[in-house]
């Protein structure tokens, strides 16, 4: 008798894995009707009227409204709804979607939809109200360029955390003078897990020729290891040129006239300076040019191009 007991259990159990498992089919047919059955077949399924509102976008509400019904704890049907609600002209809705959605989850996802719609609305107090929230639970890995967007238009304050991101936000959206006093939170706050993209800020503060900046931004970093970027030395990388240690061959395949090595420097107001440097063979010789220290290859006329290797010793800059 158990053992009929247990094998009707199992055929019912069979069955029932069977027939939900004709509904998922159905459902995977993405046609109306095929929706309708699997919603037949099995009422209670909430993904089922997800998967409409997608399918069928502008009844989208009314299916999000009827899953929501059934799965009454899943923030992320709250914010589809107000997703759906605000592209299909629905404000109220939207708003109320994206609010209920951050009373249930305590995550970025909620607040940071709840405040990316204040802003797409140019709703400056709701902005204010929320942005705080979101920005506390915002992680590092995080897209966080819409919300950074509403920080800057409505001077929200970014945690020192996310200065990082918010600095390399600020100099992609071309904003270097919001930049200026962002990297001056991170060096008063000795943040040194952001040298990197302060490096990448004194680079671009070089190349619109705010040296001064650049030179003090430079004096913070104390780069421990050699990166290419800001006052750090620069080696030509093209056709017939390599570089071995202190050492550096030519093919004779280079350029005609290149910059074999370059650096910025910066300059103080009002002094004079001098190069002081190696000899070096024929055609090579240290410029300054503006704020670039350069040593500056130029074939020598009458001769052709350098071919060889030699030693050389990078130059320095001392005042006079």
């Amino acid at each position: 008798m158990l053992r009929f007991s247990g094998l009707v259990a199992a055929l019912i159990c069979l069955a029932s894995t069977l027939w939900v498992a004709w509904a998922d089919w159905l459902r995977r047919s993405v046609t109306d009707q095929g929706f309708r059955k699997a919603m037949d077949m099995v009422p209670g399924n909430w993904t089922y009227y997800r998967d409409l509102a997608e399918f069928k976008p502008d009844a989208a509400v009314t299916n999000l409204r009827k899953a929501i019904a059934l799965n009454p704890l899943n923030s992320s049907l709250r914010i589809e709804l107000g997703e759906f609600a605000e592209r299909n002209g629905d404000l109220v809705t939207a708003e109320e979607g994206f609010r209920s959605a951050t009373r249930l989850d305590k995550t970025y996802a909620s607040w940071g939809s709840l405040a990316g719609f204040c802003l797409r609305h140019r709703e400056r107090g709701c902005f204010v109200e929320v942005a705080p929230r979101a920005l506390a639970l915002a992680g590092e890995g995080q897209d966080l360029n819409e919300l950074f967007g509403g920080c800057y238009t409505y001077s929200v304050w970014v945690p020192n955390r996310l200065l990082g991101q918010y600095l390399s936000w600020l100099m992609g959206s071309g904003r270097l003078e919001a930049a200026r006093s962002i990297a001056g939170r991170i060096m008063a706050a000795d943040a040194r897990g952001f040298t990197q993209i302060m490096a990448e800020y004194c680079e671009r503060l070089l190349s619109v020729g705010d040296f001064s900046s650049a030179w003090r931004v430079w004096q913070w970093i104390r780069p421990p290891r050699p990166s290419g970027l800001g006052f750090d030395w620069r080696y030509f990388s093209g056709k017939g040129v390599y570089f071995d240690k202190d050492r550096v061959t030519l093919t004779g395949d280079e350029p005609e006239s290149f910059d074999l090595v370059w650096r910025y420097v910066y300059l103080e107001p009002s002094v004079s300076y001098l190069i002081r440097a190696r000899e070096l063979p024929a055609g090579f010789r240290w410029v300054l040019q503006g704020n670039r220290l350069v040593l500056r290859y130029e074939r020598v006329r009458g001769l052709v191009r350098f071919e060889g290797n030699f030693g050389f010793a990078l130059a320095e800059l001392v005042k006079q």
